[in-house]
């Protein structure tokens, strides 16, 4: 079994589907002032959790993606959680190819695997679809076995703001700052 192999990156914008975005984010942790009790503590974040957990579906408009094998071994497709290291692109106004995602890296080193696909065979999953008054290309980006495999430009439409990054959590934005792991979560190294 090969862990580099050709990895072709189909995106069918043919067909609208929905994602739950609830299930690719975390919950606010609460903030209890003035209880030191661990137990409480703990009995509230809980709660907190499940009542988020267990709140409506937050769906956004995705549209699937085929992660074909065209070679003719087996192959491992890294992953994080199930989710395999892809994020999109747009180019900006001026031409140029920039990300409007990144990728948090888990901080557990349970979370890291692969999925196995075989020869010619396909994975399907689903992606967001941007969508927002300036129309561009977009291209996805899989980094699998520290190498870079990209779709064909496809058409498509965002927000320029999405170049910003100014919506981020805090913590990763402090991050950003070090310019290590700014390469990092956009696959850049």
């Amino acid at each position: 079994m090969e862990r580099t192999g050709k990895i072709e990156i189909i995106p069918d914008l043919s067909q609208d589907l929905s994602i739950d975005i609830k299930m690719y984010s975390y919950a606010t942790p609460p903030d209890f002032p003035g209880i030191d009790d661990i137990e409480v503590i703990q009995r509230k974040t809980d709660s907190v959790f499940q009542t988020w957990l267990n709140g409506s579906p937050e769906l956004v408009n995705a549209y699937p993606i085929f992660i074909r094998n065209s070679s003719n071994d087996s192959l491992h497709i890294d992953n994080q959680d199930g989710h395999l290291f892809m994020i999109q692109k747009a180019k900006d106004p001026n031409g140029i190819w920039r990300p409007i995602e990144y990728w948090t890296y888990s901080t557990c080193g349970n979370s890291y695997g692969y999925t196995s696909i075989g020869p010619n065979d396909i994975i399907v999953i689903k992606k967001i679809r941007h969508q927002g008054p300036f129309g561009t290309k977009l291209r996805l980006k899989i980094k699998n076995n520290n190498k870079i495999v990209y779709s064909k430009p496809f058409d498509g439409s965002i927000h320029v703001e999405q170049f910003e990054f100014e919506n981020i959590e805090s913590w990763t934005k402090k991050r950003l700052e070090d310019k290590y792991y700014r390469e990092r979560i956009f696959f850049n190294k």
